[in-house]
């Protein structure tokens, strides 16, 4: 229910080839260091 602390990403039901989540690895690794991930997700996703 925290809007701010997600990332939109695209269904991945009946796709077998997806790779929404394996291109975002690099952005969720500069989550993991952050002190506070909302204003860093805020300037990429715009929310």
């Amino acid at each position: 229910m925290q809007v701010n602390n997600g990332i939109p990403i695209e269904s991945w039901y009946n796709n077998p080839f997806d790779e929404g989540l394996p291109q975002l690895i690099p952005f969720l690794e500069t989550l993991a260091v952050a002190d506070d991930v909302r204003p860093i997700i805020a300037k990429r996703f715009g929310n």
